[in-house]
């Protein structure tokens, strides 16, 4: 008001009429009301500046917030082209865009620039804020884990030579570690970068499966190097003495690595799991011993190789099926599996439980005769042979009274060993 009565006493000394004079008024105070004009009046010799300037400075505020979050994708955009010119515009006139990470996902320009595989942007990103190092998406993604996952080793080095990472912060979802994420994607040195940097070699995710499962499960393409990822790892772990606990310790399915390797039907992973002392005992799922799993295999031609694997390496010739104790020898006639019985014969041909529960085994007789007398192939007639000669002298031996066939399996006994 002052400052109204001041320009009133002013302009009534000029030559302007009373409605040029009003009409002034009103220009001025419609400019004042939106903060358009700022006017200097005296006051005790003293010039004063009379302004909406706290009014100008807030509407200027949040017309810059609104800015920012319209401007972020524009930004977020050149830092995955690489357009270091255009980010250090934008960061010259605000640097907290280095740190700002959007509500809907959580990713950093750090994590972006990681993801995207450009060092010079993860430095200066860095540089400028290194309390990005160790945050987390809203999976619990970090800078790090984005460069494992793409294999941008030049990146996972330069994120390893800070002594502030946390090498093993895992995703929220999955559980997995960067080492695992690497071991799946088979950035091979990337798995070896996390290994001599310390990374947990005995961590699980959310499914109870150590970085080995990863690297088990693999693709048609890429089987030499995750064979390689694979075997690195088993020396570490054997190194740092925490191989047999894994090994031993199935997933939240029931699942070792070995039943997982049979499953898959990688040959070399499984032997060379089993060289490492993978116990052939396991189970799939925590019920079907793998042994039996490759017997009643439609595709057991392919796994022939994993299954003489696993009888050479101590497999047991008992196994439990269903709460229920039987012979191997009895599993492999049930199934009818001339080939798994070949191979059977040729390693445990005098083990004394290949004929376990030998009336058990007596029931295939007929089917052994049937194919001894139909096969043409000299080492299969030799094979089935040696197989009812085990199996009827083990019924013999047992002497059990209680079985109306022992007189008749005595009489066939004799009846084939005298023609062979």
């Amino acid at each position: 008001m002052h400052v109204f009565l001041k320009l009133g006493s002013v302009l009534q000394c000029s030559k302007i009429n009373r409605h040029g004079y009003l009409f002034v008024l009103f220009l001025l105070a419609s400019c004042v009301q939106y903060n358009r004009l700022s006017i200097n009046t005296h006051k005790d010799g003293v010039i004063q500046r009379f302004s909406g300037e706290k009014k100008l400075s807030h509407k200027l505020e949040k017309k810059i917030k609104r800015c920012d979050k319209k401007a972020f994708p524009r930004f977020r955009a050149a830092i995955g082209r690489g357009d270091t010119t255009t980010v250090e515009v934008i960061l010259h006139k605000d640097p907290t865009y280095a740190s700002y990470a959007p509500k809907i996902d959580g990713i950093t320009p750090l994590m972006w620039a990681a993801f995207n595989g450009h060092l010079g942007l993860v430095e200066r990103f860095l540089g400028l804020d290194p309390r990005n190092l160790n945050q987390q998406d809203k999976c619990g993604k970090t800078a790090l884990y984005y460069a494992a996952e793409r294999g941008h080793e030049s990146i996972v080095r330069y994120l390893l030579e800070w002594k502030q990472i946390k090498i093993d912060l895992a995703e929220h979802e999955t559980g997995a570690t960067p080492l695992m994420i690497a071991a799946e994607f088979e950035h091979e040195s990337v798995v070896k970068w996390l290994i001599d940097k310390g990374a947990n070699l005995a961590l699980k995710d959310q499914g109870g499966n150590t970085v080995l499962m990863p690297a088990i499960l693999c693709n048609d393409i890429n089987k030499e190097i995750k064979l390689r990822i694979c075997t690195l790892l088993l020396a570490k772990m054997q190194a740092s003495k925490i191989l047999d606990k894994v090994l031993e310790t199935p997933n939240n399915l029931g699942n070792t690595v070995l039943s997982t390797a049979v499953v898959m039907g990688n040959a070399e992973k499984i032997k060379c799991l089993l060289d490492y002392g993978a116990n052939p005992t396991v189970c799939i799922n925590g019920t079907m011993p793998i042994i039996a799993h490759l017997i009643s295999s439609n595709t057991f031609k392919e796994n022939a190789k994993n299954f003489e694997w696993i009888m050479r390496h101590s497999a047991p010739l008992i196994i439990q099926i269903n709460g229920r104790k039987t012979s191997l020898l009895d599993y492999v006639l049930r199934h009818q599996n001339m080939e798994a019985l070949s191979i059977l014969m040729g390693i445990h041909r005098h083990h004394p439980d290949l004929c376990f529960n030998a009336f058990a085994l007596s029931k295939h007789i007929g089917f052994l005769y049937v194919r001894y007398y139909a096969s043409q192939d000299e080492k299969e007639t030799k094979m089935l042979g040696d197989v009812v000669e085990k199996i009827l002298l083990s019924t013999i031996a047992s002497n059990n009274k209680e079985n109306k066939n022992v007189p008749e399996l005595i009489n066939n006994a004799s009846t084939f060993l005298m023609n062979n």
